[in-house]
């Protein structure tokens, strides 16, 4: 009998030094492609990549040098990031030294989301991921900008888009009082759209999409 209690052991002792490791779950910080009235909550829970070194074009990236965030929405999608994409962050300090066409991560202003939705049932926090455009100096007024982004983007040669630049630089002129802030582009179901934010929203720009491979496993 005590033969049998000893065989059930080992077997007990064998199975819980063979069985798979469950896959530990690790949360990241989401970064809003889309419409923030319907932000997801702040994380999302995927496989831990804490330790991971990806290959981008034959250079190896350590994740540990960047921050992580989870991509939920697809108004960058046109810009290749979709839903549950993750990014590689890199803080931005000099948030002067930005280049057209880089994607950039904003950290949501509950101060300023309460002004422009005074209907609001209560602030939002968290990220938001763009297109980095240009700069525009509000006490510019509306053409002047324009013709500072109009060859960057060649979209503004269209009426539709040009009004639409320029409705939000009248909306943003109720809130930032005339100083310097930055245009970025999202898409809202494919068509394009512009967002203007100040420069203290600037949270950091994305290095690198990480392969989709990773992030389903």
């Amino acid at each position: 009998m005590i033969a049998v209690y000893l065989i059930i052991l080992v077997a007990i002792i064998i199975y819980y030094i063979t069985r798979p490791t469950p896959v530990r779950k690790q949360e990241y910080r989401v970064a809003k492609a889309g419409d923030v009235d319907h932000i997801s909550p702040l994380v999302s829970k995927i496989n831990d990549l804490s330790n991971k070194v990806f290959c981008f074009d034959g250079e190896n990236v350590n994740i540990k040098d960047y921050e992580v965030f989870i991509v939920d929405g697809e108004s960058m999608s046109n810009c290749g990031i979709h839903t549950g994409n993750g990014v590689l962050v890199s803080r931005l300090f000099n948030k002067q030294d930005i280049n057209n066409g880089t994607i950039v991560i904003y950290e949501i202003d509950p101060t300023r989301y309460v002004h422009d939705h005074p209907d609001a049932a209560k602030p939002q926090y968290g990220f938001k991921i763009r297109q980095f455009l240009g700069y525009a100096d509000l006490n510019r007024d509306n053409d002047q900008i324009y013709e500072s982004v109009k060859n960057i983007d060649t979209d503004l040669g269209n009426t539709q888009f040009k009004e639409l630049l320029f409705a939000k630089l009248n909306k943003a002129r109720n809130y930032f009082n005339n100083q310097v802030v930055t245009i970025s582009i999202t898409y809202k179901e494919g068509i394009k759209d512009y967002s203007i934010h100040s420069f203290a929203e600037l949270y950091g720009i994305v290095k690198y999409i990480i392969p989709e491979s990773y992030m389903k496993n």
